[in-house]
């Protein structure tokens, strides 16, 4: 069977929609959106090999915004395929004397590089919705001065990405694609069973986003009696037993506790580790997996050593204090575009408490703003270098057991645990729609759920 063949009518309708876009279109921008299970990758593959490569003078450049995404996307298309931020050069930038940070382009450091989008390239971008104003704005704009093209690949329902004060809250990939691109519609869905109790939620949750009520869970199995849906009430006691089954089993990283606070999520690693895996002592040992909470640099500046939500393995440990904390110097290995482990160019000290690294980082920070704002340039500009040499000293790489919402995109996993109590602490309405649709649509076999959105009865989700 060719691949065309394996395309439903709302596929191939999107992929002719596509190379008019391509061949015929001004238009720099074109997004493929659609919920998880609606057939995207088969879709882009599709417009990869048929289109892009088979019936056009472009060129792809296949990137995702997400480190997990990048191996799983290189086996699927039989391409390489990097992160975006990789494709095009961007690394951190900071200015020690304000505080300011942003993104530094190849064009930044060096007026006469070679332009990362070539004319006849085409950037092809999974994930996309994780990008930011910045991300997006430089993306078009390298790309109108080389006349290179942009396909965007998402779900514009999920999580906003991280926002600058005064921002817009949207999905600016997606925005940029409605108002100034294409849009490519799914309608179908492919490789989901209609009637799966996890799929159903997670179809009313993202209905939610626009405005419907938070569908309010209850347990909902599916025929066999044991996939599914499971509201509980102590997600902590059934976490306990999902990882004990994982250790058994010898694999606990397709189980994770999604939480919506930082602080919730080490609260449960730290529990996991020692109630389940015996691990008291809070320092990673050899062969854990880690998730860097922001961007490492190498000792020099000028290269980024682990990027922001990859994850990575620990290889091996030597307990030390650097910077007044506790913890160690830690030799990571990632995975490659081709699936393989590598190991990370330099070893990082990572301290045994993110929670102390946060509280000092946010009074240097708090101190380095109430210096400005009175004033005390000086003092302000000091307080800012203090900030920076610790977080540069200190490599914030926490453990995946429980991590945040945000960082889960682009994760797929056999059993998630939602907080859902954790995630109705969030202020914004829209947001907690987000977060829950972006949790139910992580696992493939089970969902576990403590608590409700907004804690009123609304939409009746199966059956007890």
């Amino acid at each position: 069977m060719s691949l065309k063949d394996k395309l439903k009518a709302d596929q191939l309708e999107a992929a002719e929609k596509f190379e008019d876009w391509l061949n015929n279109s001004t238009e720099t921008v074109c997004g493929l959106f659609a919920a998880a299970g609606f057939g995207k990758s088969w879709c882009a593959r599709y417009l990869i090999e048929e289109v892009i490569i088979n019936n056009s003078n472009y060129t792809p450049i296949i990137t995702s915004m997400t480190h997990s995404a990048v191996a799983v996307l290189a086996d699927f298309v039989g391409r390489g395929v990097t992160t975006c931020h990789s494709a095009m050069g961007w690394i951190p930038f900071v200015d020690k004397d304000t505080g300011e940070e942003g993104i530094s382009t190849p064009a930044m450091r060096d007026k006469n590089c070679e332009p990362r989008l070539p004319k006849d390239s085409i950037l092809i971008v999974d994930e996309a919705g994780l990008l930011g104003h910045t991300e997006m704005r430089l993306l078009v704009e390298e790309a109108e001065k080389t006349g290179a093209k942009i396909l965007l690949i998402g779900d514009h329902k999920q999580c906003f990405p991280v926002f600058k004060e005064g921002e817009k809250e949207c999905i600016p990939s997606h925005d940029y694609a409605k108002h100034h691109g294409t849009i490519l519609e799914l309608t179908i869905p492919k490789r989901v069973d209609k009637d799966d109790e996890i799929y159903k939620l997670s179809t009313l949750a993202r209905l939610a986003v626009d405005g419907a009520d938070h569908p309010k869970p209850v347990t909902a199995l599916n025929p066999d009696g044991k996939t599914g849906v499971r509201h509980i009430e102590d997600i902590e006691d059934i976490a306990n037993a999902a990882f004990k089954a994982g250790v058994r089993d010898g694999n606990t990283r397709n189980i994770k506790v999604l939480t919506f606070t930082n602080k919730r999520s080490l609260t449960l690693n730290r529990k996991i580790r020692k109630n389940v895996l015996g691990h008291k002592d809070t320092c990673p040992v050899v062969g854990e997996e880690m998730v860097a909470n922001t961007t490492i640099q190498s000792s020099t500046g000028d290269t980024c050593l682990i990027r922001n939500n990859e994850l990575v393995i620990v290889k091996s440990v030597e307990k030390t204090e650097s910077h007044g904390l506790e913890g160690a110097f830690v030799q990571f290995t990632r995975t490659d575009s081709f699936g393989k482990q590598e190991d990370v160019e330099e070893i990082v000290f990572v301290p045994a408490s993110p929670g102390k690294l946060m509280d000092r980082l946010r009074k240097l920070s708090n101190d380095a703003k109430a210096f400005k704002a009175n004033g005390f340039d000086q003092d302000a500009s000091q307080a800012w270098r203090a900030f920076f040499a610790l977080k540069e000293g200190c490599a914030d790489i926490r453990f995946t057991y429980a991590m945040t919402i945000n960082k889960a995109q682009g994760v797929t996993l056999k059993h998630a645990l939602v907080d859902l109590w954790d995630i109705d602490g969030c202020r914004s309405r829209e947001q907690k729609a987000r977060m829950a649709y972006t949790a139910y649509t992580r696992p493939t076999t089970y969902l576990t759920i403590e608590g409700e959105l907004d804690a009123k009865p609304n939409i009746q989700f199966g059956v007890l």
